[in-house]
């Protein structure tokens, strides 16, 4: 599972700034099929999480971050299960900064 938010040269988003972050889910699961996947979001190196919905277009799965003002990181965590029961849970702390 990867995160491919579009960021700056500097791999920065502006905080107060709503970011649409592509999902891309590689491995088994492409192919046996997804039954379940969930994201969190924080803004304050993972102390509090909340609950970031997954959008599921043609195009492929998406979340919308809402970043608050004042944030300087941004934190992700997902779980995602298989249609054969394999589960996989990953964190990214620091996953990108951002910018006033």
């Amino acid at each position: 599972m990867r995160f491919d938010p579009l960021l700056s040269a500097a791999s920065t988003a502006k905080a107060g700034k709503p970011l649409t972050v592509p999902l891309a889910i590689d491995g088994p699961a492409v192919d046996i099929g997804v039954k379940s996947l969930a994201v969190w979001v924080s803004y304050d190196d993972g102390i509090t999480w909340t609950t970031a919905p997954v959008d599921v277009a043609k195009s492929g799965r998406s979340v919308t971050l809402h970043h608050p003002k004042g944030a300087k990181t941004v934190a992700l965590r997902t779980a995602l299960s298989d249609t054969r029961g394999n589960t996989m849970n990953q964190s990214v702390m620091s996953a990108y900064t951002l910018t006033p």
